[in-house]
């Protein structure tokens, strides 16, 4: 073990390093020397580096990552200066870690985010792999106190929370700001937010709608911690995405700031050329907020020139590889030192050490805070933001992604873990009564009194927009969903681990050729009963609330039952039907019967018909109208993901019956596995 003095001394570089990790790409006058340099030699030298990093990265204990983790956001120096003073004593949304590096980036280089001979009246951003909203807080509040004299207009893109076929434990699980700013968003052909689907059709039909942008932000990345050693080749296939799609929405003169990591393949130096041919200036930073040891680099591009090379890939001369190389070197020694540092000192800080490293960690804080003038945060009432984004805050399913650590823990549990955790859930259930093989009865309404449940009124006077009420898009063929919005993370994992799928109730896939019109009229005067098994598509379930509606305004005592298999969940597209089912009944539940009973099945059953269905023909109009939609695209597998307003969905009333519903639905799968 290296010597505690010589260990002291190298965190010391670590600290005065943090603010000076810049290289500037262009302009830069080329050294001359380079000629003399092959590209062969360049290759070698590059491949070397990355050989000595990845050897480095080796000596890190895998078997104790979580170990491992704890140590290396001890040594952050900034890491406790995010966590505890930042979130205390400003008390601002999303002042995370990705929050403080892009307000450095914001004022440290705000004449390349913000020229003053092309920024006049007006800031238009659009900001790339965005949620849940971090870069988008930063700069809202660098505008509100740095140059409030500018409006400002955004739009971003996300992996959708929402979108049921997205893996939950692939992005930030955290809604809050989208559902308040839907209109922001765009998420693509799919909805599924998934940027690499994009294509130039979208692209440009996203230029036709909102026109160009004056900053563009992408701060995407994959999950590589399983394979370390590939992770630019991991990422490339994103990178040159977000590249491609900001250079089409990016208006001349505007500033492209984008994430990437190492650059030691020939893929993305090609990629780099692009943006070195296409923008006046380009420079390399490492906030100060980023850790250390790992090798994330933003790219901050200004005064961009549209050109037909731009779309090209480029050779780069020899003497702008050499620059590349050097920047390479320049970063990988940093990170490389920090590596080394936590190694060293991995389950080995003594007091003397550790009594350092804080009054290291409280230096390096003060330094952010005077440069940042992080003091004026304090002037920046949550208020603020809350009016700048018009949240309106409901219940969040993702709740726990606050806790640090939280999607790493969830996409790494072990099937011991889970087990631990299932017996712990089936023992805290037993001690507040809740059994889950008893009946469990739920009622499934929402409110229809929050302003969540208002749209009724605007829908049945013809003042409410299609678009906001009806979502489609594709659906992946043959392929089961992968998390509902209305279950809570923790048990999306348990059932992960447990190999069990998530099937919605009304969403099961069948091809147009097999596809049965069923015929759901009543089978008495006032009682009709079908089972959910021969309701095979989302055309049938559309077909059958037509026939409720008629059914329930033409008999006062009509019921409907309808029986469930007992594993099926409610998703966005379940959740619209009971909506339409407690506009036309008073009484929605969901009977889900003691196990090993006489009835295996559990029952949707609506009864109690309103006395005045609301607009009854507006209601029946809007179905046909998904009904003909539902036929044109039934060929090419697309799907209704919802036909309610998106906000119904946070009446917290509404919400919270069905996560109650969905979590039982999932504990009763539980309790029955066997790892």
């Amino acid at each position: 073990m290296a010597g505690i003095e010589q260990l002291k001394s190298i965190y010391e570089q670590v600290v005065a390093s943090l603010f000076s990790k810049h290289v500037k790409l262009k302009p830069l006058t080329v050294d001359e020397s380079s000629k003399n340099i092959s590209d062969e030699e360049l290759t070698s030298q590059s491949c070397d580096l990355s050989s000595c990093l990845n050897e480095l990265k080796e000596m890190i204990p895998n078997d104790h990552l979580n170990d491992w983790r704890r140590h290396t956001s001890f040594t952050h120096p900034l890491r406790s200066f995010i966590r505890e003073r930042a979130k205390c004593a400003f008390n601002m949304e999303y002042s995370t870690q990705a929050f403080f590096k892009f307000y450095e980036i914001l004022i440290r280089f705000s004449h390349i985010c913000f020229p003053s001979n092309h920024t006049k009246h007006i800031v238009r951003s659009f900001h790339l792999c965005e949620s849940p909203g971090a870069f988008i807080s930063a700069l809202n509040v660098y505008l509100k106190l740095q140059k409030n004299k500018l409006s400002w207009q955004w739009y971003a893109n996300s992996l959708n929370p929402h979108y049921e076929w997205n893996s939950p434990f692939d992005m930030f699980l955290d809604d809050e700001l989208i559902t308040s700013t839907y209109s922001n968003w765009f998420f693509g052909p799919d909805d599924s937010g998934d940027i690499l689907k994009w294509t130039d059709e979208y692209i440009n039909s996203i230029v036709e709608k909102v026109g160009k942008f004056s900053l563009i932000t992408a701060d995407g990345s994959v999950y590589c911690q399983d394979n370390p050693a590939e992770q630019e080749r991991i990422i490339f296939p994103l990178l040159q995405k977000e590249i491609d799609i900001s250079l089409s929405l990016l208006q001349t003169n505007g500033t492209f700031i984008v994430k990437m990591y190492t650059s030691f393949l020939n893929d993305t130096v090609t990629l780099l050329s692009r943006l070195l041919m296409c923008f006046e200036e380009v420079h390399v930073i490492k906030p100060s907020c980023s850790k250390p040891g790992n090798s994330e680099v933003y790219v901050l591009c200004a005064r961009y020139t549209p050109c037909e090379q731009c779309k090209e890939e480029t050779e780069l001369s020899t003497s702008y590889r050499k620059i590349l190389l050097g920047c390479s070197k320049f970063f990988v020694q940093h990170q490389m030192q920090m590596i080394w540092f936590n190694i060293s000192t991995f389950g080995k800080v003594e007091n003397d050490l550790k009594d350092f490293i804080e009054q290291k960690k409280i230096q390096a804080a003060g330094i952010y805070e005077q440069m940042m003038t992080t003091s004026k945060f304090e002037k920046f009432a949550a208020e603020l933001f809350s009016a700048s984004f018009t949240l309106l805050k409901r219940p969040n399913p993702w709740k726990f992604s606050k806790l640090g650590g939280f999607i790493e823990g969830l996409r790494n549990i072990t099937t011991q873990e889970a087990q631990i955790l299932i017996e712990n859930m089936i023992i805290c259930n037993i001690m507040k009564g809740v059994y889950a093989a008893a009946e469990q009865i739920f009622n499934i309404s929402p409110c229809w009194i929050c302003n969540c449940c208002q749209w009724i009124d605007d829908f049945c006077i013809n003042k409410h927009n299609l678009e906001e009420m009806l979502k489609m898009g594709d659906a992946p063929s043959g392929m089961g969903i992968k998390h509902t919005l209305f279950l809570e993370p923790k048990t999306l994992a348990l059932l992960k681990c447990a190999s069990l799928e998530i099937r919605d109730i009304c969403s099961i896939d069948t091809s147009y050729a097999t596809l049965k019109r069923v015929r759901t009229a009543p089978q008495s005067k006032s009682k009709f009963e079908i089972s959910s098994f021969v309701l095979r598509s989302q055309l049938d379930w559309i077909i059958l609330l037509e026939e409720m509606f008629l059914h329930a305004s033409n008999h006062q005592d009509s019921k409907l039952q309808i029986k469930i298999p007992s594993s099926l969940m409610l998703t966005r597209f379940t959740v619209s039907f009971m909506a339409f089912c407690s506009l036309c009944y008073e009484n929605v539940i969901l009977l889900c019967p003691e196990e090993n009973s006489q009835m295996p099945l559990n029952q949707l059953i609506c009864y109690t018909p309103r006395k005045n269905v609301h607009n009854l023909a507006e209601f029946l109009r809007y179905l046909s109208i998904i009904k003909e939609k539902l036929l044109d695209i039934i060929r090419n597998g697309s799907h209704v993901y919802r036909f309610v307003p998106e906000y119904q969905l946070r009446c917290e009333h509404f919400y919270a019956s069905i996560l109650h519903y969905n979590s039982f639905i999932a504990r009763r799968m539980l309790t029955k596995c066997k790892f």
